[in-house]
């Protein structure tokens, strides 16, 4: 089973330690992550969730899809994954 974070990368920066030695890290901002399809064996032969992340502008988003995120009860989504 995969495992991760869908986020936004904001940058690099750097956090000293103890020793005061530089460590550099990413800066991620983690927005609002919903399931937006529920994907069934019985149904489409295969078991899998979509989620999507950030929010998208109504005229950038495809009306194919419109219907089926969350079957109208959710905003869309800028990264369906």
């Amino acid at each position: 089973m995969r495992s991760g974070i869908i986020a936004r990368k904001l940058g690099m920066t750097r956090v000293f330690n103890d020793a005061g030695h530089h460590v550099p890290v990413t800066v991620v901002k983690l927005d609002d992550v919903q399931v937006v399809a529920i994907r069934s064996a019985e149904k489409d032969g295969y078991t899998a969730l979509q989620l999507g992340a950030g929010t998208a502008k109504a005229k950038k988003r495809v009306e194919a899809d419109a219907w089926s995120l969350c079957q109208g009860e959710c905003v869309a989504k800028v990264k369906a994954c």
